[in-house]
């Protein structure tokens, strides 16, 4: 499937204003953004449209909470992203401890979620490495 998108958000349910915030700046940055919120209609099939989501996407942006390591739909994401070998950048609160970040993204560096201008510039960094 042709990459429509440079950036997948990870669909999350808490914090949405600072994520709609940080899609703003990565919009603004020219990076095309798959976000749940404004490519997911009424009455779509919410799974089916993430799938498609996620396979269009070059890259994943997981906006994780503290809860993010016992969360099913983390892993699940993932995973998914794992298994079509996406590259994976998390973003996590500045607070949040090594047992709050999911297994399978502990190795990567994570970028602390402070400002959502700054998370942008250093998504578009990460991303702009890829070929």
């Amino acid at each position: 499937m042709e990459n429509t998108f440079d950036i997948f958000i990870s669909p999350t349910h808490e914090d949405q204003a600072w994520t709609r915030d940080l899609v703003k700046a990565l919009k603004k940055k020219g990076l095309r953004v798959w976000y749940d919120a404004a490519e997911v209609k009424a009455g779509e099939l919410w799974e089916d449209r993430l799938r498609a989501g996620l396979e269009s996407s070059r890259n994943v942006v997981f906006v994780l909470q503290k809860n993010a390591a016992t969360s099913s739909w983390v892993g699940f994401m993932t995973g998914a992203a794992m298994s079509s070998n996406k590259p994976m950048i998390p973003i996590a609160p500045v607070d949040a401890n090594v047992s709050d970040i999911p297994v399978l993204l502990r190795k990567l560096r994570v970028i602390p979620r402070t400002d959502p201008t700054l998370a942008a510039e250093e998504v578009a960094q990460a991303v702009s490495n890829e070929p």
